[in-house]
């Protein structure tokens, strides 16, 4: 009992610290006040890339206006929702075979996406509506250092995907998002303007607001429904909420064995006690004689909690040999903690110890109190 809880208190130890890690990582965006929704623009009504674009602008621009709504942004894929389409890149003079070139995340956003989101500028500038089809794209901070390494980003050129497709020139450089996972590091990732190119997915709508973003829901879904009202709208989430989901599994597996560590630990003080109990109701004869020539309170006590204490720490060096075997096994969880954290191994050997002493303690005690002569009369 002692072994099993170790190590279900172990494991579930270091996917705690992994989940405390995740969310003190630097997502790249704020999600304070952000309200969201993916729409689904059915291709049968709208085919053209014109079209789609229309009503996305169309719907910004009735949205911006609701009160309580700071700033309004669109995109294909919002962070930690997946990938919004890879690419591959050619740098403009470049003489890389056609397949070994770059691959990019390609998301298509509007002009105050990154206020929205809280996406920091870090060079230059961000591509606006008044820029029309003016080919510009605004590139993460990691990808201008992999695409263009000590030099100036700004002014630099490429292309996405077809070799002979237009030149988009790099406007701007924003800070690295996170967006498939908080576990995954960022990717290379291109921002183009959504009335520009077609991108798969979306639109996905975020909205900033001064209030309770859920509070807004109506007014948006009715402003959804003024320009179209046949298209479905699904249900809408901030994203503090999609951030809580981007770890639900992770905290799911967290508190499975959880369950298991308290539940094992429960059994194991519970047989602790019983076991140490049983032993002094057997000795009690015992007890009697040992005070009787002379023993103290304390020497009983230190007796007892020694003798108890010897296998535990016996099941528990036995659960520590197994929890690095089994750590090991589940490592590809884990976030930013190795499968031999000292403080994690040593917490749980120090909450381990404190229960069995505990349990231990209770009959000890009893048997300390013992009056000699009765107990020299136990049978």
């Amino acid at each position: 009992e002692v072994g099993l809880s170790t190590v279900c208190l172990i494991a579930g130890g270091l996917l705690l610290r992994s989940l405390v890690n995740l969310f003190e990582v630097d997502k790249g965006f704020a999600a304070e006040r952000v309200l969201t929704v993916n729409l689904n623009l059915p291709d049968t009504r709208y085919r053209e890339e014109a079209d789609r674009s229309r009503f996305v602008k169309s719907l910004l621009d009735s949205v911006r206006v609701l009160p309580g709504v700071v700033s309004a942004g669109s995109s294909n894929m919002l962070p930690l929702s997946g990938e919004g389409g890879n690419n591959l890149i050619s740098l403009e003079g470049t003489t890389v075979p056609f397949p070994e070139r770059p691959l990019a995340d390609i998301r298509g956003v509007s002009a105050e996406y990154f206020q929205t989101l809280g996406i920091p500028l870090r060079e230059g500038r961000l591509f606006a509506d008044s820029d029309g089809e003016h080919k510009l794209a605004v590139v993460s901070s990691l990808t201008a250092g992999r695409l263009w390494p000590g030099e100036n980003p700004i002014g630099r050129r490429f292309k996405i995907g077809d070799p002979d497709g237009p030149f988009f020139e790099v406007a701007g450089v924003v800070g690295d998002v996170r967006g498939v996972g908080l576990d995954r590091l960022p990717s290379l990732t291109i921002y183009t303007p959504y009335w520009q190119r077609r991108t798969w997915y979306g639109p996905a709508l975020a909205v900033k607001t001064a209030v309770d973003p859920l509070s807004m829901s109506s007014a948006i879904r009715n402003a959804i429904h003024r320009l179209d009202a046949e298209l479905p709208v699904p249900r809408f989430e901030t994203m503090e909420q999609v951030v809580d989901q981007s770890i639900a599994q992770r905290r799911f597996q967290m508190n499975l064995l959880l369950l298991f560590a308290l539940t094992a630990l429960l059994l194991a003080s519970l047989g602790i006690y019983g076991v140490v109990s049983y032993s002094v109701v057997l000795r009690t004869n015992e007890m009697g004689i040992r005070m009787a020539i002379g023993a103290q309170t304390a020497d009983i006590l230190k007796m007892i909690l020694r003798q108890a204490m010897t296998p535990v720490a016996i099941g528990a060096c036995i659960g520590l040999g197994a929890s690095l075997v089994v750590a090991r096994l589940f490592a590809g969880l884990l976030y930013g903690v190795a499968p031999t954290d000292a403080m994690t191994i040593g917490g749980v050997v120090m909450i381990l110890g404190g229960v069995a002493a505990v349990a231990s303690l209770i009959p000890a005690r009893r048997a300390s109190r013992v009056n000699p002569v009765t107990a020299l009369h136990y049978e």
